[in-house]
């Protein structure tokens, strides 16, 4: 038998992603989402985990999109105290490793201020991976005793699941590509796979990249006949 965990990035984006992530958790293959603690759906997305308590929900650790959650710092924000785009922040050259830390210890702390304890973390645009921050993830997933999202790298006790993977995202959202993942896999294996599905609005077309490919993404997860050596 083979274990998925379709985690869905970025709940708490948007109202309009929280309820895309919704659905595919309820009438889909999701089980599994990962919070940004700094965006303006975030409250919304909180309650939703409230109401879901079998929706497991981890922390979206996050550099590169809105506002910081500790305003004080110098070397990863904007003069309008929001983050770096992830280009800014690849070629900065005097970031402030102290301050990564605090601004992900307070993203942390603010979940659990909901009352919540998170089930793992994971990043937006992957910055836990970066070879700058990845001591530091670590560090505090020892801390607060999380798993992370598997990377290259990880202490292999930290790590949430045998394998990761991107695939499923733009033209590889598709059965075929949840297919050929569960084939791969060996018996026994736990995958974790990263999705972001999500219904659209204002905030999701003028914030982000990727837009449409959500929607696709979510059709595929509420109707994607799950085979029977994989458990969700």
């Amino acid at each position: 038998m083979i274990t998925f965990i379709v985690n869905a990035d970025d709940f708490g984006y948007s109202r309009a992603v929280n309820y895309g992530i919704l659905d595919a958790y309820l009438f889909g293959a999701v089980n599994s989402a990962t919070v940004m603690m700094n965006m303006p759906g975030t409250d919304h997305a909180m309650k939703i985990a409230h109401d879901h308590p079998d929706l497991r929900v981890g922390v979206h650790f996050n550099l590169t999109c809105g506002p910081s959650v500790i305003k004080e710092h110098k070397t990863i924000i904007d003069e309008n105290g929001d983050f770096l785009k992830p280009s800014q922040l690849s070629a900065k050259k005097d970031i402030d490793l102290n301050e990564i830390e605090r601004e992900w210890r307070a993203q942390l702390e603010l979940f659990y201020a909901y009352g919540l304890k998170p089930s793992h973390i994971d990043s937006h645009h992957h910055v836990h991976t970066f070879p700058e921050t990845k001591d530091t993830v670590m560090k505090l997933a020892r801390e607060f005793n999380l798993k992370v999202r598997t990377f290259a790298g990880i202490d292999e006790s930290l790590a949430l699941s045998d394998t990761f993977t991107a695939d499923f995202s733009g033209t590889g959202a598709s059965f075929e590509t949840l297919n050929a993942i569960a084939a791969n896999a060996k018996d026994g294996e736990t995958v974790e796979i990263m999705t972001h599905p999500a219904y659209l609005d204002t905030a999701i077309m003028n914030g982000s990249s990727y837009t449409e490919g959500r929607l696709q993404e979510l059709d595929v997860l509420m109707n994607w006949p799950v085979p029977n050596d994989v458990t969700l």
